[in-house]
């Protein structure tokens, strides 16, 4: 089973969670408004997760 990025779009910002398979919750609702930099720390994050899943930020997703 693999992990899951759930990502709920609303007009000014997102809501964003990760779960494992059974809903164990690996990173808590956080939300991110839509500007690029919000946006590029959000890719920078799921794709932290793609490179390595068992390294998890909970809460805080700004990537440098």
């Amino acid at each position: 089973m693999n992990n899951v990025t759930g990502i709920d779009i609303s007009k000014r910002k997102s809501m964003v969670s990760v779960l494992r398979p059974f809903g164990e919750v690996v990173a808590k609702p956080f939300a991110v408004s839509h500007t690029s930099s919000e946006r590029k720390n959000l890719a920078d994050y799921v794709l932290l997760w793609l490179a390595n899943p068992l390294y998890f930020i909970i809460g805080d997703f700004a990537c440098s």
